[in-house]
């Protein structure tokens, strides 16, 4: 079976084909490394240079709850700027 009937057979979607790499940050002054990749249905390669909103979203509360922010940072209650 070829990659793509596989994909499709999968139920494989552009849109449910996606890949989120974040990591503690490498630059100085930001909190996290976030890396988006686009991952093709039909053929062996994943584009890295777009984005996701929705995954984009997910990146504060991700870094957050694994403890990539200093807890001390946190305000009790509010609001937080994850720097990416």
């Amino acid at each position: 079976m070829s990659a793509s009937s596989w994909a499709s057979a999968a139920g494989a979607t552009s849109s449910t084909s996606k890949c989120v790499i974040i990591s503690k940050a490498s630059v100085p002054g930001h909190d996290v490394d976030y890396l988006y990749g686009q991952v093709s249905i039909d053929t062996a390669f994943v584009d890295w240079s777009g984005n996701c909103g929705n995954l984009s979203t997910a990146v504060g509360p991700f870094a957050i709850a694994n403890g990539f922010i200093d807890p001390s940072r946190l305000p009790e209650n509010g609001t937080f700027p994850v720097r990416i």
